[in-house]
């Protein structure tokens, strides 16, 4: 008997172990087929993120699409095949793996104009803090892999690897509409989208053609490519005046070769004929003798505080900078967007030691044609620390409304001034040209008797600007930005001034900003409207508006006087008191809609009056100007503004809220002047258009010649799209 029990014992043990035995293997197949999945979905992300690159490449390269074929699975529809005209092809899947919303690997275009990987809308950045290019010689194919449940990504072929927070989400690309027949639009999972032009038939497109300039006695290639042909083609070059030579690389793409002779003639050229069956046409390069020229100055002084400088070059030939070894550690130049460019800018580092030259030479590519370059640079204060404060807060008078009604005021503030600068007369003088620029324009030009300005001493630990140590208004410098400031400190110091803040209402609570007392008023009789210099070179701007009508607008001293001048009509005469947007439209193809919810709520508080998202003339908000005859040629509806290129539209070609040239358009006049007499006469004061028209006659007999002047652009300034919000 007891034999029978330990059998059945025995049984029923060894059925329980094969039982949790299957379970423990259900589970790892489970786990397998999980990781399987992960890996699958690694794969597909990498192989999305290759396609935007390779997409971003044509683009770059100006290739054009021949095709868009759909990709199917199982009855659906889950991509697109895209073919260009150089003969690649590249796969694109909109099919959403994932639910999870970040992070987004995507792409945007800065103001240079190339393309740089962003995440989650932010810019990718290695580890110097440059923005990661996608295409180019420099560029980077961005790389995901999955350890351990963690998910991690690489921007140098995977040598490096960073863990990522969350995971990535989604597809890749979200939709791609070849409905235009112009173009086909790649939408992308966060929301931002791109064009590639379609192809139009057979065309060829070399590097430059008018003017190109050779040396007597040397040889220049100029590469070109061929679309929207057939196997066929054929490609022939006929010189006059000089020698020429066809270097095809393949059927497609080549190098026209152009020789001169001892002397090159005056009418010299090359007539380039591309035959495709019975279609032929035909491409004239006119050719000119090399000529190098450096404007301005052929020394430049960069401050001790490093920054970028821009070397303007009338040349018509290839160009190459040439930097002597011994200043290779603190000149780089900064990458261009294009083989042959008239300015090119040079990164200059900050100087932690004693005062150093370095000549840097211009050279032609193609012969010993050269000019050179100086620059110079002091050394840097770095040691220097500020002792004495007493200075700190006090304010002095600068101007005082005349007439009658309310004064307007604006407060200017330093920013990175040391007590010598101040001690010195640097920082009185540097504000008071502040001024001087912000009344150098129309319509505050014949307007300045309105306004009270003042300035507000604020005295600076050091006078550099750190990377890790914000300044005394805790402000860090980005990208050709302000990436980080601290309103409350700002008004804190301008709201020093004696008299500001009478019949002023206060806005919350008291607080304290830096262990010192703070309140906010948002009602200011006159408006208030804070000017903060930022002393460096670098270009770096902000501004800031308040839905109440207070506004701070930050300007460094930039590179030079004539672009700090345009800093401070853009930045402060048209976004801090004007309260106009942004007229540039290069940033986002079409307006989103969480986009044109904040642009709807800004006008609601009437910002933003110098756009708007309706083309219909009785709508749109400057509907009353487009009626009067003598602005029919100033005022117009022209699509792109507020960064978008599409679904918003301004009111004139160039302003300087578009292309930094120039004057306020007629829109943005209007829109200053009614303010500042709204601000000027109280809540009295009823508006009459009238009252602008008379006043701005002389401008419209000025147009002609401000044309004349923007069609050439000046040194750009950072575009920014300026924050707004209620306090």
């Amino acid at each position: 008997m007891k034999r029978y029990i330990v059998i059945a014992l025995s049984a029923a043990l060894l059925l329980a172990s094969c039982t949790r035995l299957d379970e423990i293997q259900t589970k790892l197949d489970e786990m397998e087929q999980r990781l399987e999945s992960v890996e699958e979905y690694c794969s597909d992300l990498n192989r999305e993120i290759l396609a935007l690159q390779d997409l971003i490449n044509a683009l770059q390269e100006r290739e054009h699409i021949v095709s868009v074929s759909p990709i199917s699975e199982n009855g659906e529809i889950i991509g697109q095949t895209i073919r260009f005209s150089g003969g690649a092809s590249v796969s694109v899947y909109t099919r959403d793996r994932q639910s999870a919303a970040a992070p987004f690997i995507s792409v945007g275009q800065g103001e240079d104009g190339r393309w740089y990987w962003t995440k989650d809308g932010v810019w990718m950045t290695d580890n110097t803090g440059s923005r990661i290019p996608v295409s180019g010689q420099d560029g980077v194919t961005p790389r995901l892999k999955v350890s351990e449940s963690r998910w991690f990504i690489s921007y140098d072929q995977g040598n490096h690897w960073s863990e990522l927070e969350g995971v990535p989400g989604g597809a890749v690309f979200v939709s791609v509409d070849s409905s235009s027949p112009d173009h086909v639009v790649f939408t992308l999972a966060d929301g931002s989208s791109f064009a590639v032009p379609k192809h139009r038939g057979l065309s060829i497109e070399i590097s430059e053609t008018d003017g190109v300039g050779v040396s007597p006695g040397t040889s220049r290639r100029l590469p070109y490519t061929i679309s929207g042909a057939s196997e066929n083609v054929q490609i022939e070059a006929i010189a006059e005046g000089a020698q020429s030579l066809v270097i095809p690389k393949d059927k497609f793409t080549g190098e026209i070769q152009i020789t001169a002779g001892a002397t090159l003639a005056e009418n010299a050229r090359v007539l380039v004929f591309v035959a495709d069956g019975e279609t032929v046409i035909l491409r004239k390069i006119t050719l000119e003798q090399s000529s190098i020229q450096i404007q301005e100055a052929a020394a430049r002084q960069v401050p001790y505080s490093g920054g970028e400088i821009t070397i303007d070059i009338l040349t018509n030939t290839e160009i190459e900078i040439e930097i002597p070894d011994n200043a290779a550690s603190w000149i780089t130049l900064v990458p261009d967007t294009k083989s042959h460019l008239l300015s090119r800018k040079l990164s200059v580092a900050a100087n932690e030691g004693a005062e150093r030259t370095a000549t840097l030479t211009v050279r032609d590519k193609h012969s010993s044609l050269h000019e050179e370059l100086t620059v110079l640079q002091p050394a840097g204060p770095q040691a220097y620390v500020s002792t004495d404060y007493s200075k700190n807060g006090t304010f002095k008078v600068l101007q005082t409304a005349e007439g009658g009604g309310q004064g307007i005021n604006i407060v200017f503030l330093g920013d990175a001034y040391s007590d010598r600068l101040i001690a010195d007369g640097t920082y009185d003088n540097d504000m008071k040209q502040a001024m001087e620029h912000y009344f150098e324009i129309e319509p505050y030009a014949s307007l300045r008797s309105y306004f009270n300005c003042y300035q507000v001493y604020a005295v600076s630990q050091k006078e550099i600007y750190e990377p890790e140590v914000p300044s005394f208004f805790h402000i860090r410098l980005g990208d050709k930005n302000v990436s980080e400031y601290s309103k409350d400190k700002i008004y804190q110091y301008a709201q020093r001034v004696d008299g500001l803040l009478d019949n002023a209402k206060p806005s919350g609570s008291p607080t304290q900003v830096d262990g010192e007392p703070y309140q906010f008023y948002n009602m200011i009789p006159g408006g208030l409207l804070v000017i903060v210099v930022l002393n460096t070179s670098r270009p770096a701007s902000r501004s800031w508006m308040g839905y109440n009508g207070t506004s701070i607008s930050m300007c460094s001293k930039q590179q030079n006087d004539e672009v700090f001048q345009r800093v401070i009509w853009h930045e402060a005469g048209g976004h801090g008191f004007g309260r106009l947007a942004e007229e540039t439209f290069l940033t986002y193809l079409t307006l989103s809609d969480s986009r044109a919810e904040a642009l709807a709520k800004a006008k609601s508080y009437g910002l933003y009056q110098n756009v708007d998202t309706t083309d219909d003339a009785d709508k749109i908000c400057w509907s009353a100007l487009l009626g009067i005859p003598a602005y029919s040629g100033e005022v117009g509806i022209i699509e792109g503004g507020w960064l978008t290129t599409r679904g918003v539209w301004r009111s004139s070609e160039s302003s300087i809220m578009r292309d930094n040239t120039g004057r306020f358009n007629a829109v943005g006049r209007e829109i200053i002047f009614r303010r500042v007499m709204t601000l000027r006469h109280g809540n009295t004061y009823e508006y009459n258009l009238s009252d602008f028209l008379s006043y701005d006659a002389k401008n419209l007999q000025d147009a002609q010649a401000t044309k004349a002047a923007v069609s050439v652009l000046g040194p750009p300034i950072p575009r920014c799209d300026p924050d707004f919000g209620l306090r």
